[in-house]
C-alpha cells in the first residue's frame, strides 16, 4: 500500500523561497491572492511527476528553460532542496542544481527519523536546542519525548522506561528510537545500577550504558525490531 504525503518543504523553487512543512491531506485547496505562488506550488509537484516519467528534461524546455526554475535565477538561488514526508515514518529528501539548460537532480536521499525518549524538560531542551539542530543537517530528524505523565519532572524506573520504549517501537517500527537520562536519581532497578555502586564517578558509565543498551536492545527484539542505542547524560 502507498504512502500518502503528509507534508513538504520547499526552498528556492520559482517564487517560492522557504516553505516549511506544508501539511497537505486528502484535498487541499490553494487560496490566496494573485502571485502569491499557488501556481508555483502546483508546478513543483508537476516537476516530481515529470520526474517519475523520466521527462525532466522536456518539461523543463517546454516551461521556458532551466533559470527560471530558480528564484530569482541560478545566481541568486544556487539550488533548490526540498523534503517530502510520507506517513509517519517516511520522509526523502532531495536537491537540485542549475548546469546550463538543465537541472540535474544531485540529491535524493531517504531522511532518518529518530524517537527520544528523555527523562525530563531539561533533556528535552538539550534535545531540541542542541542535538536537533545539528542532526538536522546531516538529514535526521529528532524527536524528543518525556517519559511518564504530563508535568513529570525526572526520576523514572526502568519498568516504565521499558514500557514506554515497547509501545515507541510498536507505533513506530521504521523509526530509530533512543533514550536521554541523567545517571542522578535513577531508580534501583536500572540494569548496572546495583554493579555500579561504590565505584569512581568516571567509572560509571562505563557499567551501566552496556547494561542499559543491552536492556534495550532486548526490547528491540521482542517488539517489531527498531535499532534502539542507549544515551545516558
Amino acid at each position: 500500500m502507498k504512502k500518502a504525503l503528509d507534508s513538504v518543504s520547499i526552498t528556492g523553487f520559482k517564487s517560492i523561497r522557504a516553505l516549511e512543512q506544508f501539511e497537505l491531506n486528502k484535498l487541499n485547496i490553494l487560496i490566496g491572492a494573485n502571485g502569491a505562488g499557488k501556481s508555483n506550488f502546483v508546478s513543483f509537484f508537476r516537476m516530481l511527476r515529470a520526474m517519475s516519467e523520466e521527462r525532466l528534461s522536456i518539461f523543463v524546455t517546454e516551461s521556458g528553460g532551466a533559470d527560471g526554475f530558480f528564484l530569482g535565477g541560478p545566481k541568486e538561488t544556487p539550488q533548490i532542496e526540498a523534503h517530502l514526508k510520507f506517513g509517519q515514518n517516511g520522509w526523502k529528501h532531495s536537491r537540485w542544481v542549475n548546469s546550463g539548460r538543465r537541472i540535474f537532480l544531485t540529491e535524493a536521499l531517504p531522511v532518518s527519523r529518530v524517537l527520544m525518549l528523555v527523562e525530563g524538560q531539561t533533556e528535552r531542551a538539550i534535545a531540541d536546542q542542541v542535538f536537533a539542530p545539528a542532526l538536522a543537517v546531516k538529514g535526521v530528524y529528532l524527536y524528543p519525548r518525556i517519559v511518564g505523565k504530563p508535568g513529570h519532572k525526572g526520576g523514572n524506573k526502568f519498568s516504565t522506561v521499558r514500557r514506554e520504549l515497547k509501545a515507541l517501537i510498536h507505533q513506530e517500527p521504521q523509526s530509530t528510537v533512543t533514550t536521554f537520562f541523567d545517571y542522578f536519581r535513577l531508580f534501583k532497578d536500572w540494569p548496572g545500577l546495583a554493579e555500579a555502586k561504590g565505584k569512581k564517578p568516571d567509572e560509571v558509565p562505563g557499567i551501566i550504558e552496556p547494561a542499559v543498551a543491552k536492556a534495550v536492545a532486548s526490547v528491540s527484539k521482542k517488539s517489531a525490531g527498531s535499532v534502539l542505542t542507549s544515551t545516558n547524560g
